[in-house]
Formats: structure tokens, sequence, C-alpha cells
């Protein structure tokens, strides 16, 4: 854990602002936040619903001429 805080103490100020800001909501760990900021800097810059379409929790609309139902989460909304 020591090396992980010493490792997010060398980050520059926008990264290292993220993963603290990610690390005081419960339960998210340092090493978590490191990877989630590591691996969508977008992170900061787009909405809710971007963000959201990119990691691939979105629950998109996949409906047809003829077929409409409800929504469920994809593995092919994420880039």
């Amino acid at each position: 854990m020591e090396k992980i805080e010493a490792k997010i103490n060398d980050l520059d100020d926008s990264f290292k602002d993220k993963v603290n800001r990610l690390t005081s909501i419960k339960d998210v760990c340092p090493m978590i936040a490191l990877a989630f900021v590591s691996d969508t800097p977008e992170l900061g810059t787009l909405s809710n619903k971007e963000i959201s379409a990119l990691v691939g929790v979105a629950s998109l609309c996949r409906d047809s001429r003829t077929m409409r139902g409800e929504r469920t989460i994809f593995f092919w909304g994420g880039a």
C-alpha cells in the first residue's frame, strides 16, 4: 500500500486529483482508482452518459423496426 501511495504522489496534479477524488468514494481503493484513471483518460471531460457508454455500463437501445423491448447492457456499447 505504501508503494502505491508513493506512486500516486509522483503523478502530475490532474492525474493525482482524479485518483484522490475516486478514493474518496467508499470502497474504492487506490489500486482500483489508479487502474480506472489510467484506462480512461477521458474521465472528467465527458458527460455521465458518455463515460458510462465508454466503459460499457450504459443500457443502450437496440430496437429495430419490428422489435422493441426493455433496455439491457450490451458488450457492443463501449469503446
